[in-house]
Parts: C-alpha cells; sequence; structure tokens
C-alpha cells in the first residue's frame, strides 16, 4: 500500500509564491492595456510634437526644388529642336513635371526664344488657382523654396503609445496615430495632387477625410521629455 508523502514546506511556499506573481504579473498587463493614450505622460508633448510635424511637414505640401519663386525660368534640356515636330523638354532635375503642373492649372508656361528662333527656356507662371494654394517657405539656408500646399491636417487620434525602451538616443516610444482634413478641398481629387506628387488621404466611413495609420518612433530625451527624432516605420 503506497503511503501519500507529503510535499516539503518550501516547495509549497515556493509553489504559493509563484502562483502570487504570475497573478499580480497578469494583473498588472490587463490594467496597462487599460491605459489610454491621452492619459500617459507622454501624451502632451507628442500632441505638440506631431502638430508641429503638420506643419512643417505637412504631408498636403510639395515643394518644387530647385524653384526658389515665380515666375521661374527653365532651361532645356537641349537646344534647338531635334525634329521639324518635336520641341525641347524643359529641365526637370529633382522631377518636377512641369507638363502636369500647367494641366492642372496651376501653372501657366510661356517658350523662350533666342535670336535663331530656337526656344532656349520656359518660363512658367502662377495661374489664379496656383496663388490660391501657393505657400513658398523660408529655409534655414535663407533662401525660398516654393511650395504648394493643397490643406492642413490635423491630428485625429492617437491611438497606441508603446512602453518607452532605453536606447542610446534616448527614451524610444513607438506611436500609433491618424491624421486627417478638416476642410477637404476639391483639389485634392481632381489630379491637382498627383501633379504634385502628392498622397490623397481618402474618405472613412463616416465621411472624414484622414489618412492611413502612422506608425513612428519617437526619440525623447531621458531628463527633459523634449523630443529629438521623429521616423516613421
Amino acid at each position: 500500500m503506497a503511503v501519500a508523502i507529503d510535499p516539503p514546506l518550501e516547495d509549497v511556499m515556493n509553489r504559493i509564491i509563484f502562483l502570487v506573481l504570475a497573478v499580480a504579473t497578469m494583473f498588472g498587463l490587463y490594467q496597462c492595456t487599460k491605459i489610454k493614450p491621452k492619459d500617459t505622460k507622454f501624451n502632451p508633448v507628442l500632441v505638440a510634437e506631431i502638430k508641429r510635424l503638420n506643419t512643417d511637414e505637412n504631408p498636403l505640401c510639395a515643394d518644387l526644388y530647385p524653384v526658389e519663386a515665380f515666375p521661374y525660368l527653365a532651361p532645356v534640356k537641349f537646344s534647338g529642336y531635334s525634329s521639324d515636330n518635336e520641341k525641347p523638354l524643359p529641365e526637370d532635375p529633382l522631377g518636377v513635371k512641369w507638363n502636369d503642373l500647367v494641366a492642372a492649372g496651376l501653372v501657366t508656361v510661356a517658350e523662350k526664344i533666342d535670336l535663331d528662333m530656337k526656344i532656349v527656356g520656359y518660363e512658367y507662371s502662377l495661374t489664379a488657382k496656383g496663388r490660391e494654394f501657393y505657400q513658398p517657405r523660408k529655409l534655414p539656408s535663407g533662401k525660398m523654396r516654393a511650395r504648394f500646399c493643397l490643406g492642413q491636417p490635423v491630428l485625429k487620434q492617437i491611438s497606441a503609445i508603446s512602453k518607452p525602451v532605453y536606447s542610446i538616443e534616448g527614451l524610444n516610444l513607438t506611436v500609433r496615430y491618424t491624421l486627417r482634413v478638416e476642410k477637404g478641398s476639391p483639389v485634392l481629387y481632381d489630379g491637382t495632387a498627383q501633379a504634385l506628387g502628392l498622397k490623397v488621404p481618402t474618405r472613412n466611413q463616416q465621411g472624414e477625410i484622414e489618412f492611413p495609420e502612422i506608425v513612428a518612433v519617437f526619440v525623447l530625451h531621458r531628463d527633459t521629455g523634449k523630443v529629438l527624432s521623429w521616423q516613421p516605420l
């Protein structure tokens, strides 16, 4: 007949402690999931930084490098005509699609002809529509940069803020958030945005114009909490 042997008291105590710690850990994780992003201490600084980004790096704005101002004279890619029916094209070293901007009604174009009646450049000037959305900005170097802006996004919500991770740079926070456009302009959908190379936001089921959710890493200073850098994933 087998005799039941009670486990040593030390083993019983270890099991009880393990069980208590497991329950406490599960409860702690459950409580963490209930904390809303707006209730974290990082929320105010993140909201302020996203607002700044929406102004300085507005996703509805397009810079026209190297254009500093209008009227702008773009030289041609080659002199004269390559054939009787073909005109030279304007230079677009960094992808300024002049023909698309003309087609979108943002600028007009006029040929510049030399004494030999050859086209040596194209002068682009703002139209009434172009002036409405023209918002040049001053660069840190002091130079101006031609820019068109089709709207001003605002923060709709921060849906998640990760637990901070210490790194060499500071505190890394992975943040998920969504931008929306309060006043949608028809130019977002008439081909103007595409001409400028901008990604067009869409309307959700509630009729709001919003961008796809953004996931980015914000690096904060360990002591001051100031945002040091931002990098979308």
